[in-house]
């Protein structure tokens, strides 16, 4: 069995995430398995919509997971499973686990079944994920795999309603959070994640705030009526 590991902030997940979470599952095949360390670490502020640990988990727990399951056969990590809040910490923590003989409690695979280990990332990590790979490569079949989305971004169809992959970051989606487009949102969302999915994504990280309207309604009720 060939295991990649896609270490990922993703605050929030977007189109650019999916799209190397893909690359890694084409990678190691449809019976090879994707490892996610994500973070759930509180992210943004100033210009860009402030996303809170809480929001997030509740995401992973919920939309996400929904999605990521039902398209691939990967193994999500939250740092209430691993203890760690950096994806890179994980991801260290796996591969010291594994070159000592040792499966980390928090992922239910057989040592034995593992033929070739790739830590797949986009191409800001690589250097750091190359270093990596090297400190283990004598007891593990480890190597790395760069996912370039500015020489792929012709892949992703674009018209009026939709943008280049190379354009979505995780700054882009906060920015455009805070500004409640939700439009330019659910664009940068995977295509082929349902609405239903997007929208609930969506209203996890902008909940609607009551109208005036509503808070005088709620305050006659409660103080006219005696509710």
């Amino acid at each position: 069995m060939n295991i990649a590991i896609v270490p990922i902030s993703a605050k929030p997940f977007h189109a650019g995430h999916d799209f190397i979470i893909s690359a890694a599952q084409q990678l190691v095949g449809t019976n090879g398995i994707v490892i996610i360390p994500v973070s759930t670490t509180q992210r943004g502020g100033k210009s860009q919509q402030l996303i809170t640990t809480s929001q997030m988990e509740q995401i992973w727990a919920g939309p996400l997971k929904d999605y990521i399951s039902r398209k691939y056969n990967a193994i999500i990590l939250l740092p209430t499973n691993t203890g760690h809040n950096s994806p890179v910490k994980t991801l260290h923590d796996i591969l010291e686990s594994l070159s000592n003989g040792v499966v980390p409690p928090y992922l239910d695979i057989n040592l034995d079944d593992i033929n070739n280990i790739t830590i797949v990332s986009g191409s800001d990590r690589g250097g750091q994920y190359n270093n990596i790979a090297a400190k283990f490569s004598p007891e593990l079949n480890i190597d790395t795999e760069i996912v370039n989305r500015d020489e792929d971004k012709e892949l992703i169809p674009t018209s009026s309603d939709t943008i280049p992959i190379s354009a979505v970051s995780g700054t882009a989606v906060r920015k455009t959070l805070a500004c409640r487009n939700v439009m330019l949102f659910k664009q940068m969302m995977p295509d082929d994640m349902s609405n239903s999915e997007k929208a609930e994504i969506y209203q996890i990280l902008c909940p609607a705030s009551p109208t005036n309207e509503q808070r005088l309604l709620k305050q006659f009720i409660y103080e006219y009526l005696d509710v």
